[in-house]
This record gives C-alpha cells, sequence and structure tokens, in this order.
C-alpha cells in the first residue's frame, strides 16, 4: 500500500512538473537528478530495461487501436444511417455501397 502511494505521488509529482514548468522533461530531469544520485540511477535502470521504446511502443499500439477502433465504429454507424432509409433504391442492379 506505501508503495503504491509513494509511486502514485512521484508520477503526479513529475507530470505537474511537466505541465506546470512548460519545460522538456529531459530538462526536468538534468534538473532534478543528482550525479550518483537514487533517481539517475532509477532512471538509467529504466533505460537499461528498454522502458522508453516499451512505453513508446504501447502508445503508439493504443493510437493504432484506437483508429480501428474509430473505422470500425464509422462503419457501424454508416450500416444504421442506410436500415433506416428503408426507401432507398439503386439505380442500377449493383446494391448500395457507402465509402469513405
Amino acid at each position: 500500500d506505501l508503495a503504491q502511494k509513494l509511486a502514485a505521488q512521484t508520477l503526479l509529482g513529475a507530470a505537474k512538473m511537466v505541465l506546470e514548468s512548460g519545460k522538456h522533461p529531459g530538462q526536468l530531469k538534468d534538473e532534478v537528478c543528482s550525479p550518483g544520485g537514487t533517481t539517475i540511477a532509477a532512471i538509467h535502470k529504466l533505460e537499461e530495461t528498454g522502458f522508453r521504446s516499451s512505453l513508446i511502443t504501447a502508445v503508439e499500439t493504443a493510437t493504432n487501436r484506437a483508429k480501428e477502433l474509430g473505422v470500425i465504429e464509422s462503419q457501424k454507424q454508416q450500416t444504421v444511417l442506410l436500415r433506416e432509409q428503408p426507401n432507398v433504391e439503386s439505380s442500377s442492379s449493383q446494391p448500395l455501397r457507402v465509402t469513405q
């Protein structure tokens, strides 16, 4: 319970600093880390184990999935709209198609 609170407060504090200072996170890191201190040791371990790469990949994956879901939702809405118009007829023998 204590570890969870400490982790949450650390993240909250870091986020507040970024939002309120307007500084780049890298600049803030340089300002708050003491050479040979605990924070820089933790950051070094995160970099060593690929944390940055994992975080970037996770954000890209979520972004791509959100785009996919947006397309799926858009297609569902178009299908519903077509079903709500029962008197729509095609001028040819081909069925109506909805495209974006």
